[in-house]
């Protein structure tokens, strides 16, 4: 990366940036902004045919589609290297997953230990191949991380467990960088950098119906989309630092691709306006006297209701391993799902607080940490679907002294049925490594709702 032309800065040639860093191997956490950032590029269509139906009905059908490209995102462009043997073709996100799910395999719950014995640790030539045989094993050795004697993939075994906090592979990385004698995993001057660039995509597709009908007396609307947003992040051009559009490893971009933080796939609306056929001349109290009707008759109901789907719970509330550092040196990976989970809204606990989960625990137990390399799952978990019905009535009174003045009384209810729609999940993160034990008390608890209360409103409007 290169600067050129800075506000205020003369730069000699072409200079590395950022300047200030010396190559002293410190792991720093910084952020920067790619040479390369270009302007964004939309894409977008649709496709709409309508048809005029028997009493006064209009149905449309449309299909949507948007592309997005170079959308501005971040991402650790130092990275730690997935390290490739020439020889055997494995990488480094092989050999460490090798290794982590042999560690976990020997897991015992009773004792909260694992079994790190050698016997039994496949040799995997990776190691030997790029440090030479013997070597790793006896620097791992020398610096107390592994027994002495034992082949390199066992002493890198030992020393995961020794030397590394549980699921830290990063970590690994920097230990076999700082004492094998090579350095072949992090760039000198940083362990992450987090560089804003346009490098995110985006894809959405939609498909709508809608329904009109507009009668003397009834008119009412009926729309619904079907759609899907997949994109690589969601963050906006506002987010900060390793913040909400951060794309968590860049050497595999496609697996931080997933469904968008704002995706609905089933949005549904209804609204209409109906004149009440009471009161004088009408199907009801036809025959009514002019008093009564001035009360009873002209009434005008409206109603909207609207539905859709859940929205992920979204980059910032990810449930992610706090275990460790399994792929990026700064952020944690999320954690990978690995049985069917329904979300809901339960009530599970003593307290009966609002849970996302019928069985917090059987939930906490479906998932599993991530491996060396892996993003986790990304906006699997969604939260319950929204919906809420309002209702107006309202009926306008002619002045006997001047039929130009008229007096109108509006009865206004937002939330008719007053039903909490929850949102926002309470501890988000899954401490363990492999998934053992028992969740916290507040796991997938909801910590808002998305909906107000049942609110009424009455007003009177005099017109002249």
């Amino acid at each position: 990366m290169t600067i050129r032309n800075l506000p205020g800065v003369v730069v000699p040639g072409n200079l590395t940036f950022p300047l200030q860093q010396p190559a002293n191997n410190a792991r720093r956490i910084e952020s920067s902004i790619d040479r390369g950032v270009v302007s964004p590029i939309n894409y977008s269509w649709n496709l709409t045919h309508s048809r005029e139906l028997p009493h006064k009905m209009v149905v449309e059908v449309s299909y949507i589609g948007r592309l997005a490209r170079h959308l501005l995102a971040t991402r650790d462009v130092m990275t730690p290297n997935n390290l490739r043997d020439p020889t055997t073709g494995m990488d480094w996100y092989t050999a460490a997953g090798t290794i982590e799910l042999l560690r976990r395999s020997r897991y015992d719950a009773v004792t909260d230990s694992v079994n790190v014995s050698p016997a039994g640790v496949p040799n995997l030539p990776y190691f030997d191949n790029l440090w030479g045989p013997g070597v790793l094993a006896a620097k791992l050795a020398g610096i107390g991380c592994a027994d002495p004697g034992l082949t390199s993939t066992q002493a890198v075994f030992q020393a995961s467990y020794y030397c590394v906090a549980n699921n830290d592979w990063t970590d690994m990385q920097n230990l076999l960088d700082n004492f094998s004698g090579k350095r072949l995993f992090y760039q000198s001057q940083y362990g992450a950098l987090d560089s804003f660039g346009t490098v995110a995509n985006s894809n959405y597709h939609a498909g709508t119906v809608s329904i009109r009908q507009r009668l003397s007396r009834l008119t009412w609307d009926l729309n619904y989309t079907y759609s899907k947003s997949l994109d690589d992040t969601s963050g906006l051009q506002t987010a900060g630092s390793f913040g909400s559009a951060f794309i968590l490893n860049p050497l595999r971009q496609h697996d931080n691709y997933g469904p968008s933080d704002f995706d609905m796939r089933h949005i549904l609306n209804f609204n209409s306006l109906w004149e009440l056929p009471v009161g004088k001349g009408q199907h009801w109290g036809k025959n009514m006297g002019s008093v009564a009707n001035a009360f009873i008759g002209g009434w005008q109901l409206a109603t909207i209701f609207r539905y859709n789907s859940g929205q992920p719970i979204g980059t910032n509330s990810k449930y992610f391993d706090n275990a460790g550092w399994a792929t990026n040196w700064n952020l944690k990976s999320a954690v990978v799902q690995v049985a069917p989970i329904q979300t809901g809204v339960y009530y599970p606990g003593t307290d009966k607080t609002p849970n996302m989960f019928a069985d917090p625990e059987a939930a906490y137990k479906a998932f599993r940490s991530p491996l060396p390399g892996e993003t986790g799952d990304r906006n699997k978990i969604r939260f319950p679907a929204y919906w809420t019905l309002d209702m107006g009535l309202h009926k306008s009174f002619a002045m006997p002294w001047h039929e130009g003045h008229q007096l109108t009384f509006r009865w206004e209810v937002f939330n008719v049925t007053n039903t909490p729609i929850f949102t926002g999940i309470g501890d988000t993160s899954l401490g363990y490594n492999p998934p053992t034990g028992s969740p916290t008390a507040q796991f997938g608890d909801f910590t808002g709702t998305r909906s107000n209360s049942r609110v009424m409103q009455f007003a009177l409007r005099y017109d002249f």
